[in-house]
């Protein structure tokens, strides 16, 4: 049997369903009473919304009484205003009212003074998502923190969960960056290169030589630029890895600069890693070079092996007993 429009007014008006933050009431003349929201209006009609979410329209000319009632927020100033003198049980009561009607944010204040007037209200810590543990109220967030979630982007989530999400956004973000200096005009790549050259929280090494390849040379000279300044070990073995591979010769070269200024051992077990074992000639003759420029006597020997290796397996064995001399440093190369 389907309930009609009369029987279902009743229903919400003996239910008591919280009316929307701004109502009107309509008295009808054959009897009915409808509460709500105007929506709409027409001539003929008026479409109000009701507090259960569903629109009614009404007959103007079946309307006997139209009550505009005040807002809901108006309502609660005034019952709060009434609270005389203040106690935890009359806003605790008054916080009731605000979530019965909706009124979110009301009612967290009121429940709040409650609790402020009184930090043994139960029902108001309750209300507010407390829980006693231990003999002390916790907050739903202290509880969270307590078993180790931190807050994200409005959520809760294990710390570890937080690390992850936070390192892929920041690698959007750079890659983004990237490709906005490789596809802006010349003229207007400058605000782009300052934000990738102020990149300096870690790990932005990978993100920055995940990208290097399928970057313009404008955008590689910058991301060299900092990885030396960075100076991590990521980052110097990005540069070694720029140094002996990258096929513009400038940017080899100011990668090799950089692995020079980075100090002792910039790139120096990678380099001699790439003289002993590389299979590309043109890779070890690099490494050599970077080897020499870098002035640490530690990579003498390697040297000399590598020469020794080259002149009887790659070059015809010199004449007579050569004994190579002992060697030397002048300024910051190393000559043998």
């Amino acid at each position: 049997m389907r309930a009609t429009p009369a029987v279902l007014a009743a229903l919400v008006w003996a239910i008591g369903f919280a009316r929307p933050a701004s109502a009107d009431v309509f008295k009808m003349k054959d009897g009915r009473v409808w509460e709500g929201e105007v929506a709409s209006e027409n001539p003929g009609t008026v479409r109000i919304k009701t507090s259960i979410g569903g629109f009614v329209d009404l007959v103007r000319a079946d309307i006997a009484a139209w009550e505009k009632l005040p807002p809901l927020r108006d309502l609660y100033r005034d019952k709060k205003r009434a609270i005389q003198p203040p106690s935890a049980k009359a806003f605790y009561d008054l916080g009731l009212w605000a979530r019965e009607n909706r009124l979110s944010a009301e009612a967290r204040e009121a429940f709040e003074i409650a609790i402020s007037l009184d930090p043994e209200h139960a029902l108001a810590r309750i209300a507010l998502g407390y829980e006693r543990v231990d003999g002390k109220w916790l907050s739903r967030d202290d509880r969270l923190r307590a078993k180790g979630y931190v807050e994200f982007r409005g959520r809760w989530i294990p710390e570890a969960e937080r690390d992850r999400l936070a390192a892929a956004e920041r690698r959007d973000e750079v890659a983004r960056l990237l490709e906005r200096h490789d596809r802006a005009p010349e003229g207007a790549r400058a605000e782009a290169a300052a934000a990738i050259r102020a990149l300096k929280d870690p790990g932005v090494e990978d993100v920055l030589l995940e990208r290097y390849g399928r970057s313009s040379p404008a955008t590689r000279s910058i991301v060299v630029e900092v990885l030396g300044a960075l100076k991590t070990a990521a980052a110097l073995d990005g540069l070694l890895r720029i140094a002996l591979r990258d096929p513009d010769a400038l940017i080899r070269s100011s990668a090799a600069a950089a692995l020079q200024l980075a100090g002792p051992g910039g790139g120096l077990d990678g380099a001699i890693l790439a003289l002993e074992r590389s299979t590309f000639p043109v890779e070890r003759a690099r490494a050599a070079e970077i080897l020499g420029a870098l002035g640490d006597l530690r990579a003498v020997l390697p040297l000399i092996r590598a020469l020794y290796i080259r002149r009887v397996y790659e070059e015809e064995p010199p004449p007579g007993n050569v004994t190579v001399g002992v060697p030397v440093v002048i300024g910051k190369r190393v000559k043998v």
